[in-house]
Formats: C-alpha cells, sequence, structure tokens
C-alpha cells in the first residue's frame, strides 16, 4: 500500500500525536470512504487505517527525537517564511 503525505504544519499549532488520534477517530467513526479537500476519495478499510496509525507512531517518533517536552516552541521564539518575506510570531 502506497505510504500517505502527512499534512502538517507547526504554525497550525500541530501536536504530535494528531495523526494517532486521527486514526483512532476514523476507526471508531467506521468510515468506508473519505473525500478531503487535497486528495482524490479513497476507500477505507483496516489496511488503510493500519498504515495511517503507523505512519502516526512513526511521526510521533520522529517529532520527539527532534522537539523538546511537548514538541512546540513558544510563539514570540517562532518565524514564519513566505515566498517574499518573513515574520516572527
Amino acid at each position: 500500500m502506497q505510504r500517505e503525505i502527512l499534512n502538517y504544519q507547526y504554525r497550525n499549532r500541530f501536536r504530535r500525536d494528531d495523526f494517532i488520534q486521527s486514526a483512532a477517530l476514523y476507526r471508531r467513526v467506521a468510515l468506508v470512504s473519505m473525500i478531503t479537500g487535497h486528495w482524490q476519495g479513497r476507500e477505507v478499510d483496516e489496511d488503510y487505517l493500519q498504515l495511517l496509525t503507523e505512519q502516526g507512531d512513526e511521526l510521533a517518533a520522529l517529532h520527539d527525537g527532534l522537539l523538546p517536552g511537548d514538541g512546540m516552541l513558544p510563539r514570540r521564539t517562532a518565524t514564519w517564511c513566505s515566498s517574499s518575506r518573513s515574520t516572527s510570531g
């Protein structure tokens, strides 16, 4: 099964277990299909849910290895860049 592109941004207050929690929610509501604004629709089965869980676990482990504590830097030290300018938050 092809890996998913995990779409996250720290500036939107991403948390280390967001994708793990999402996979658990999808299991609870027993989705049959998923349609998003980013990718084509797809069928949801146990293999896909397992893939999302595994990728969420991998991302959380990477997050823990790279960032301190809860992984969120204080807003006053974060910097965001766009194509033509940058701002400090």
